[in-house]
């Protein structure tokens, strides 16, 4: 049937270990649990699909109890627990001639049944004229009945006498199918196929393993890399490592994207591709190119492990990584992020991590500080780090942020006496040091500390988080002035005077 045909175009090659369990029921149900391997929050276009083979009828006698198929070892499950391989099912003659024929002739004068070219594992013989006896032929390994999978699933070899899709209980993590006929079940999944016999209820227990992939980040100026957001400034460079783990039953291709907010500019020359700490050699990993089905637009790098690279490093670490610079774009990023994607086996199995980062600003007012209600315009402040470095900015509309390309450090207060310093770095301490008042006012003598709020992106506020006062009094500095100091020295001077020429009056008038 044509469902079958585009159902099974989705089946690969990896062969689905699994373990069975059995309970009594009058009919038969199908549930695959979902392997633990699967992590929450992974999503893609996983599914199974039954596919009902063979016929049973436990009234003939011998029937299948426990499966054919492979356990969770690998090691394959006899059809019998006896170990024999034949379980009796019934063929209607006006419903199954056609798969009777698929599989092979039975010729009733010599009593003997011909394969047909490709079968290598059924042989049937009629019991009565509306019954055959199945016979697996051979030894039941995981490699044959793998085979045997791979041929039934194929439309051009048979045709199945029904098929469905499982469903899928979020709530429990696992596929379901029930109210079954018993019989012979081809089971195929988007991770592989296999053979079970579900003449009661039958329990699957998925075994395959997926990649994982943890991304971490790290300052420039730090140690070591972090899940946590990062604080930064306008300016710094963000390194990045994502490791890839490759499980040892992995055999298909994995492609690995990368996308940045609006914030981060990819440094393309920094990234690094190593297992091991070794470098993989050419061929090992691609970038992937527009127009491949894996492509996806607006992401900084994408690399694809081929089949082959991903059998190679079984157990292995794939480690990526590179930079990324923090630029003025920051300060109307909402977002705020780094999300690496992994797409397992054809984007049957995605997975995504992602990491943060976080800005911070400050507000300086300016106020008289008798009359703080009055605001100090054009006061001149330089800004530096704790260690007495300069922080060179660049003024934007309303409010300063670092830009190393810049001349000067210098912020000076507008005409509400405010002054906004974002994209600044909390883990940073900050100092504004004043070198020029307005008239009348004193010059502060030391730097003052800013404190940092954060800066969530279009929405920040421009709510100072600093008051710095200037008074006025005896030391009335102006623009570049020696205040009253010239006034305190000459006097000093005349009272000295003053003084010796009375002493020496003094000493003439009395001889």
């Amino acid at each position: 049937m044509s469902n079958f045909t585009k159902l099974l175009s989705l089946t690969l090659v990896l062969l689905l270990v699994i373990s069975l369990g059995v309970t009594s029921a009058s009919a038969a149900s199908i549930t695959i649990n979902r392997d633990s391997s699967y992590a929450d929050g992974a999503s893609g276009n996983r599914a199974y699909t039954y596919y009902w083979i063979f016929r049973a009828d436990k009234s003939a006698g011998t029937y299948n109890s426990t499966g054919g198929g492979v356990n969770e070892n690998g090691s394959p499950i006899a059809v019998t627990g006896a170990g024999d391989a034949t379980f009796t099912y019934f063929l209607l003659k006006t419903e199954d001639l056609d798969r009777i024929n698929r599989l092979g002739t039975w010729e009733s004068s010599t009593s003997t049944w011909t394969r047909v070219s490709g079968n290598e594992w059924f042989d049937l013989k009629p019991e009565s004229s509306e019954r055959y006896v199945v016979t697996w032929v051979g030894d039941v390994t995981a490699e044959r009945v793998q085979g045997a999978a791979n041929w039934l699933s194929n439309s051009a070899n048979y045709t199945a006498i029904d098929s469905a899709s499982l469903d899928y209980n979020e709530d429990n993590n696992e596929w379901i199918a029930t109210d079954l006929e018993e019989g012979y079940y081809l089971i195929s999944g988007s991770e592989g196929k296999n053979l079970v016999a579900a003449t009661t209820n039958i329990v699957i227990n998925e075994k395959n393993s997926y990649p994982t992939i943890d991304k971490k980040q790290k300052d420039k100026d730090k140690t070591n890399f972090q899940d946590e957001s990062v604080n930064v400034a306008v300016g710094d460079i963000i390194e990045y490592q994502v490791t890839v783990h490759i499980p040892g039953d992995a055999n298909q291709s994995i492609a690995v994207y990368d996308t940045m907010s609006s914030g981060l500019k990819y440094e393309e020359n920094t990234i690094d591709i190593k297992v091991d700490n070794e470098e993989l050699q050419d061929g090992e990993c691609s970038n992937i190119q527009t127009g491949d089905s894996d492509y996806i637009l607006g992401c900084n790098w994408q690399v694809r492990l081929s089949e082959q690279t991903v059998i190679k490093y079984r157990n292995k670490d794939i480690v990526i990584t590179f930079e990324a610079t923090v630029t003025k774009d920051a300060l109307t990023d909402t977002g705020r992020k780094n999300e690496v994607t992994l797409k397992y086996n054809n984007s049957h199995y995605i997975l995504t991590d992602t990491v943060n980062y976080t800005t911070y600003y400050a507000g300086i007012l300016k106020v008289d500080g008798s009359n703080e209600t009055k605001k100090l315009e054009g006061v001149k402040f330089e800004l530096k780090t704790s260690d007495g470095t300069a922080v060179k900015v660049k003024s934007e509309s309303d409010y300063y942020i670092p830009d190393s390309t810049a001349t000067s450090n210098e912020v000076v207060t507008n005409d509400s006496g405010i002054i906004i310093i974002r994209g600044l770095d909390k883990d940073k301490t900050y100092t504004v040091t004043e070198t020029e008042t307005n008239i009348g006012y004193n010059l502060l003598t030391s730097p003052e500390n800013l404190t940092l709020a954060e800066d969530t992106g279009n929405t920040y506020t421009t709510t100072t988080t600093n008051t710095i006062a200037n008074y006025t009094g005896t030391v009335l500095p102006t623009t570049g002035g020696i205040g009253t100091t010239i006034f305190y020295v000459c006097g000093g001077v005349l009272v000295i005077a003053a003084a010796a020429y009375f002493l020496i009056k003094r000493k003439m008038d009395a001889e």
